[in-house]
């Protein structure tokens, strides 16, 4: 079973100028992912995020089945929302320097996984259109030529 893992810090906001963004964005709330395919079991994948990707002092986690996610991303796109979800990963033919890292990482605690990859979901508060959070993300959080970008309205 292939899963995606979130882990949000307890202080999770970003700071910005909203004067500078010229866009009536409130709060930016971004969580680091990671996605992570293999035949691995629920409680391998615990046994990784308590090992390897989270501070029990700090963060927390979701777990979520790679099945729910598409589903979750059926769901048509809003053209207006006050809240917005942005999730920024490399590309599939782009190098994630962190991928082997953690591949060795699993490995050392007995944990096999095919794949891994990482990324960051960010939630933004604000009355926006899709267009003006197109244009941020493009801008702010993700780089076209080596990430791809998915935006859902909440």
């Amino acid at each position: 079973m292939n899963w995606l893992v979130e882990i949000k810090s307890s202080d999770d906001h970003l700071s910005f100028d909203a004067g500078q963004i010229n866009m009536p964005i409130q709060d930016i709330h971004p969580s680091k992912l990671y996605y992570i395919a293999g035949t691995l079991t629920r409680e391998e994948i615990q046994k990784s995020i308590d090992l390897l990707f989270k501070d029990p002092l700090t963060e927390k986690e979701k777990i979520y089945k790679m099945s729910d996610i598409e589903k979750m991303k059926e769901n048509p796109v809003n053209t207006e929302a006050d809240r917005w979800e942005v999730e920024v990963f490399y590309k599939k033919e782009v190098t994630d320097p962190a991928t082997s890292y953690i591949l060795k990482a699993l490995n050392d605690i007995s944990i096999k996984a095919d794949n891994v990859r990482t990324g960051y979901r960010y939630v933004i508060k604000g009355k926006l259109n899709l267009e003006n959070v197109k244009l941020f993300a493009r801008r702010y959080l993700a780089n076209l030529i080596v990430q791809d970008m998915y935006i859902k309205s909440l």
